[in-house]
């Protein structure tokens, strides 16, 4: 342990008294880059929580692959399903942008011409349009980002939603409603509503003078947060699998497999396929070199007995 704590300082450049000194690698990237270490370690850190996330969303989603074949194909596809997923993500983001951008700019233009015509009523009745023209001016000003941003962030979740996702409210478990709960109340309680009353908490947290009390909240808000987007980056990845298991199979032909099935992932010339219509769901891994079938039987006797 002592060791490895002495690698690390090294590593990072640090002294005995725990300074930082500009030798170590931090140190020479900083040089090479031209940037502060302050920048460097926030893109660590966030690069480790992207790839946490990640990382959690390719493990709901390969909860849902027997045992027996996933112990075969884990590997070979977590960085396709990563890339898929960050491509996802990435058009969501660009369809968002573009329809926020257009929305507002209508808005814009159109509380513009209210305001233009509110001055010129104005110069017929100045005591009655004195104040909502500039009033109109302002507000629409500031509404325009508050409006892009509504609509931004309403953007993502839906194109995001329906192209990858498609999460169908109504069959959401009891189990997960309850969970999901409880996670809200236990983040709201993190503020110390069970130690003091609302108001109290309330005032506390907008005194300008209590820093050290917001601090500590916001540290144990985002510990909190990190938990809860992992839990539901979780639960994501089973979404993603049923979102796949509903969609239509499509024809297939190689030289190790030709028919119908799904595809759950695919990675060069590899593919994880499913074949849902057979008497029992069987999963087939297919690369050029060979091939993989297996036979879910327990799927098949659950979907019976939630019929049933």
């Amino acid at each position: 342990m002592v060791r490895n704590v002495a690698l690390l300082d090294k590593l990072w450049g640090r002294n005995k008294k725990g300074q930082t000194e500009k030798e170590g690698i931090l140190g020479t990237v900083t040089k090479i880059l031209g940037v502060r270490e302050d920048s460097i370690k926030a893109i660590v850190k966030a690069t480790l929580v992207v790839l946490s996330l990640a990382s959690a969303h390719y493990s709901g989603f390969m909860t849902q692959v027997p045992f027996e074949m996933l112990s075969i194909v884990a590997v070979d596809f977590l960085s396709a399903f990563i890339s898929v997923f960050v491509f996802y993500f990435l058009m969501s983001y660009t369809i968002a942008r573009v329809f926020a951008f257009a929305i507002s700019q209508f808005y814009f233009s159109f509380f513009h011409a209210i305001a233009a015509f509110a001055l010129r009523l104005r110069r017929h009745w100045p005591l009655r349009f004195n104040r909502s023209a500039p009033k109109i001016y302002k507000e629409s000003m500031v509404y325009e980002k508050v409006l892009y941003w509504v609509v931004f962030a309403i953007g993502v979740y839906l194109v995001f939603n329906f192209s990858y996702l498609k999460v169908k409210y109504s069959e959401i478990s009891k189990v997960v409603w309850f969970l999901g709960g409880s996670m809200v109340v236990a983040l709201v309680l993190k503020a110390g509503f069970l130690a003091r009353s609302p108001v109290v908490v309330i005032k506390r947290l907008f005194d300008r003078k209590r820093i050290a009390y917001r601090r500590q909240l916001l540290n144990a808000f985002i510990y909190f947060l990190t938990g809860i987007s992992l839990a539901f980056s979780y639960y994501l990845g089973i979404v993603r699998f049923d979102k796949i298991m509903e969609e239509d199979a499509v024809y297939i032909s190689s030289e190790k497999f030709k028919g119908m099935a799904n595809v759950l992932i695919k990675s060069g010339d590899s593919f994880l396929l499913i074949d849902k219509d057979a008497e029992f769901e069987t999963f087939f891994y297919v690369s050029d070199k060979f091939s993989v079938r297996l036979r879910d039987t327990e799927r098949k006797e659950d979907k019976q007995l939630e019929e049933g």
